[in-house]
């Protein structure tokens, strides 16, 4: 109404043009498999990339149904380690994963703080601004030395560690659930 009628035919347009696939999803900037095949199929080959997408979307829906074989005790930080890693496969398989949906482990970080090692705690909290500069700094460099770099130059970098990083988050989830199903407990 605040548009008035031009600008309600303007967002009409939009919409309709987002529903027609007018707007490309950014492949090359999500944190999850498709990422990392979308890469691989550019730089290698179509097949290398849907294999490697597809190996890691298989193996990491492999990982998160094992966490839910048997259902974790009724003690928090089992529950929580269980959250984290289902959490974590769903952020690495969904098409439309990035970085802000991080926000979504804090709840199963806050239940954790005690037993997730605080090296990938670390991690997970400071690797995100360290790549920033990294890119800022390499940007600055390329403008220096008159070095040309891809305009996303940096999202394969950043998607790529935060995939690895979520990656061993699922991989210290799962052997946690391991080691809760040998004790009948959490471990400490």
């Amino acid at each position: 109404i605040l548009a008035g009628p031009e600008g309600m035919k303007r967002l009409f347009s939009l919409w309709l043009g987002a529903a027609g696939g007018a707007f490309e999803p950014g492949r090359e900037c999500m944190a999850n498999w498709q990422m990392l095949g979308f890469h691989f199929s550019s730089l290698i080959s179509p097949v290398v990339g849907k294999f490697v997408e597809w190996l890691g979307i298989v193996s990491t829906a492999a990982l998160a149904l094992y966490l839910w074989v048997r259902v974790p005790p009724r003690k928090e930080r089992a529950f929580a380690s269980v959250l984290l890693g289902t959490i974590i496969a769903t952020l690495s398989i969904t098409w439309r994963s990035y970085y802000h949906l991080w926000m979504l482990l804090l709840p199963p970080f806050m239940c954790l703080a005690e037993s997730l090692p605080q090296i990938l705690f670390d991690i997970w909290v400071f690797a995100p601004y360290g790549l920033v500069f990294l890119i800022i700094f390499v940007g600055a460099l390329a403008k220096v030395t008159g070095l040309t770099l891809p305009a996303s130059y940096g999202c394969p970098i950043m998607a790529s560690s935060f995939l690895i990083i979520n990656f061993t988050l699922l991989l210290w989830a799962v052997k946690q659930k391991m080691a809760i199903d040998r004790m009948g407990q959490s471990p400490h």
